[in-house]
């Protein structure tokens, strides 16, 4: 149980105090109406918090006991009603049966049962500690009962902490929650993450508890940060191998499995709905789902058999059709033979790197007929990601950021290759860079035209500008891809990526990408430091161009 003084914040109304008065407030400039009579502002809301909460903390005059787990609380039906709405239709309803109770019995996840005190103890105090454990159940118990203050509260620290948490194992409970539940500015933070710095969150353990239809959403995804494809091909054969252990646990009986929390509604007084699918032995480390149970290894629609050969075989089919082995060079490819899953599974595999090597070796009316099947994944075979690669992509470093003059540029030239098919290897694409980081300086220039000369006045943009030049380029429709690192805790990670589709030709050989990072945010002291990295306050970004249109490809004719 909780005090009535716990986590007291301190006093910032008004100096002064009443005499004996505890959490009342004065204010120090009186004001004088009518008959000089002075007027102050009071605020005793701190005392008002306490007398509050010390009605739950001596259980006095309480009018009902939530049962929860195993634990029992006294609670005070006005409170209740007036924090959630939820409650209130719940305990003043008389369709409902809670409306009539004093003993409530209330069903809730395990994790949610944990942490229900300190959910409780808030709907008193608007007081409350969380914890990267305990933010995720306390968020579903918040969307369970409607609680609007407490669900804002948890999303701005999962906002805020995502990489720790990505450190920390939470990252794909995280994610998986807000993407079922509609918390989109959380998820969309978690899913960016996960697509930007892939490699680093497929070593944590929590990976192996991904759901199947996140897998493959990222996996469909262009602005995928990975080193090549190869590398992405090992990250799906590590979730494969921890989805097969975790298989080879399943009890061989179908059981009903409790559901995830029951989420109340106005038209039914609790839910108890039940799944019976073959459960992991170790469930994942946050099992919370909206609704019912949640399957995090499901079986195909058309498919009952809980056969673990089966399930892998399955499973093993919907990833790797996304991975492009277009996208691998042939000498990787040649590899892959060696690998025990493509052994395993040596059909489905030898399928997949054929239409690789047709791509190498120029077979378009192949190429062309897999591009025209119906299956959405077959298209994106031939579509490069973020590769990091070298060959791909360059990276650019400004120390002492801080000490820099105004308008200061720097410069980088480097080449990536005009397509990913080996049969057009030589042909390079030479680019220059331009980074802005101070802000763009025009300076006062005077234009001959046929009228006589004009004057240009100069001109002072405030933004972040990379300029990217192609060199001797006739026509190159490309994927221009600018990686903002940072760095947290001592781990580095991508914090942002701005990207766009562009097409150069020798009339138009320049883009301009402005605020590739907010211009204020980088030039004040405060605010830079979260994309400065130590020990030389460096700005660090990654420049990557892809090919979106082959050479080969659009000569010979496939679109």
């Amino acid at each position: 149980m909780f005090g009535a003084n716990d986590d007291e914040d301190p006093a910032h109304c008004s100096p002064s105090r009443k005499a004996g008065s505890r959490g009342s407030h004065l204010g120090s400039s009186p004001t004088t109406h009518g008959r000089n009579a002075a007027q102050y502002q009071i605020d005793n809301s701190g005392s008002v918090l306490e007398k509050i909460a010390g009605l739950y903390a001596e259980r006095l005059m309480s009018d009902i006991v939530l049962v929860v787990g195993q634990r029992e609380f006294p609670a005070h039906r006005l409170i209740l009603c007036a924090s959630s709405d939820v409650f209130q239709v719940m305990l003043m309803n008389p369709r409902w049966s809670e409306s009539r109770e004093q003993r409530i019995v209330l069903q809730e996840a395990a994790e949610c049962v944990e942490v229900f005190e300190l959910f409780l103890r808030y709907l008193y105090t608007g007081r409350l500690r969380v914890s990267h454990a305990t933010v995720l159940p306390i968020l579903a118990l918040a969307d369970k009962y409607n609680v609007k203050d407490l669900i804002e509260t948890c999303v701005r620290y999962m906002k805020s902490n995502v990489v720790s948490a990505s450190q920390q194992n939470y990252l794909m409970a995280w994610l998986q929650y807000t993407l079922a539940c509609g918390h989109s500015d959380i998820s969309s933070v978690c899913l960016n993450h996960f697509k930007w710095n892939l490699e680093q969150v497929a070593t944590h353990d929590d990976f192996a508890y991904c759901d199947l239809d996140l897998l493959t959403m990222v996996l469909a995804e262009h602005d995928v940060v990975v080193h090549d494809e190869m590398a992405l091909y090992n990250i799906v054969v590590t979730w494969l191998l921890r989805q097969e252990e975790r298989l080879l646990t399943v009890t061989p009986v179908a059981t009903p499995v409790d559901p995830s929390p029951s989420i109340y509604t106005p038209s039914t007084s609790s839910i108890t709905t039940t799944m019976t699918f073959c459960p992991p032995s170790a469930p994942p480390p946050m099992s919370i789902t909206p609704g019912c149970g949640k399957l995090y290894l499901r079986r195909d629609s058309t498919t009952s058999s809980c056969d673990p050969a089966d399930r892998m075989e399955w499973l093993t089919y919907e990833v790797m059709k996304y991975v492009r082995f277009p996208m691998m060079t042939p000498r990787q490819l040649a590899d892959l033979l060696l690998v025990p899953l493509t052994i395993k599974y040596k059909e489905f595999f030898v399928t997949r790197m054929a239409i690789g090597m047709s791509f190498h070796s120029g077979q378009w009316e192949r190429v062309r007929e897999i591009m025209r099947d119906p299956d959405p994944s077959n298209r994106l075979l031939f579509t490069p990601r973020l590769y990091t690669a070298e060959q791909w992509s360059a990276s650019l470093t400004v120390d002492n950021l801080p000490g820099l003059p105004a308008y200061h540029t720097r410069t980088l030239v480097f080449s990536t290759p005009a397509s990913a098919s080996e049969l057009d290897c030589d042909s390079q694409l030479e680019w220059i860079v331009e980074l802005y980081p101070k802000g763009v300086w025009f300076r006062k220039f005077y234009l001959i035209v046929w009228q006589g000369t004009v004057e240009v006045p100069e001109a002072v943009l405030r933004t972040v500008r990379l300029a990217v030049t192609a060199k001797d380029v006739d026509h190159a429709r490309v994927r221009v891809a600018v990686l903002i690192f940072a760095a947290q805790e001592g781990v580095e990670y991508v914090l942002s990526v701005v990207s766009t589709n562009y097409i150069f030709s020798a009339d138009d050989n320049l883009l301009n990408l402005d605020d590739i990072l907010p211009f204020d945010s980088l030039n004040d002291p405060p605010e830079r430091k979260r994309y400065l990295q130590e020990p030389c306050d460096s700005l660090k970004i990654h420049i990557v161009i892809s090919p979106l249109s082959d050479p080969k490809l659009d000569a010979a004719g496939v679109t």
